[in-house]
């Protein structure tokens, strides 16, 4: 039987949910190769990059301190999983239309305060899916004011081709 991100076939916010009920939760490093290419497919990802590598394309390389860019990502997994993800970057022009990036996202896995139904309505995309990720993530807030969760740091790291845009 499936239960919680599973139900919905969010293996990710499984996972994570599942290492928050570790009695030590330390950081969590996403290595799997499939996460990372739904990351790399997503078109919130795709369209942060351009827009860092628009802002910077006068330069040879540059490098992007962590937290000073964050993307909020919105396929159903990554968003209940990672949510809003804190970016460190490093980037070196090939030429003028291709780049090789170094990336680092980073979130707490945590959860801060109480959702209203509404709060995932448009999110969710319909109300049965809304309550239940509302209740879902309202027992997980009680869990962890419980300390039964534990909060703790998620990190993916990867590189990439850019050319043109498009991510490689």
């Amino acid at each position: 039987m499936k239960f919680g991100g599973r139900f919905f076939n969010y293996e990710l916010a499984a996972k994570l949910l599942q290492h928050s009920l570790e009695e030590n939760a330390k950081e969590f490093l996403i290595t799997d190769e499939q996460i990372i290419n739904t990351i790399k497919k997503d078109e919130k990802f795709q369209e942060k990059m351009n827009e860092i590598i628009n802002k910077h394309k006068k330069e040879k390389e540059f490098y992007i301190l962590l937290g000073q860019e964050a993307i909020t990502f919105e396929n159903s997994d990554l968003y209940f999983a990672i949510h809003i993800a804190k970016i460190e970057m490093k980037a070196q022009k090939n030429d003028e239309s291709s780049w090789n990036v170094a990336i680092k996202l980073s979130d707490t896995f945590d959860f801060t305060k109480w959702k209203w139904m509404m709060d995932y309505y448009y999110d969710a995309n319909s109300i049965p899916k809304s309550i239940l990720s509302s209740t879902l993530y309202n027992l997980a807030f009680i869990s962890q004011k419980l300390g039964v969760i534990k909060e703790y740091e998620v990190a993916v790291k990867f590189s990439f081709k850019m050319e043109q845009g498009i991510i490689k």
